[in-house]
């Protein structure tokens, strides 16, 4: 269980927190789609959604 810290620390990134404000506005969304609208790398978006997963904000939407 993630400590509350870790939660905060997560998600102060400001590209994770555009990540979250495209999520919570257009629902679940693949890793390309979210590079392009936020003109990021895949890789980079990849990295921060682990990121936010590890400590419970987001969760890998079902295939």
């Amino acid at each position: 269980m993630p400590v509350a810290i870790d939660v905060l620390v997560a998600v102060h990134h400001p590209l994770r927190r555009r990540l979250l404000d495209y999520l919570s506005v257009e629902g679940p969304a693949k890793v390309g789609t979210l590079a392009a609208h936020l003109d990021q790398q895949v890789g980079s978006i990849s990295h921060h959604l682990r990121m936010l997963e590890r400590v419970g904000v987001v969760e890998r939407a079902p295939s």
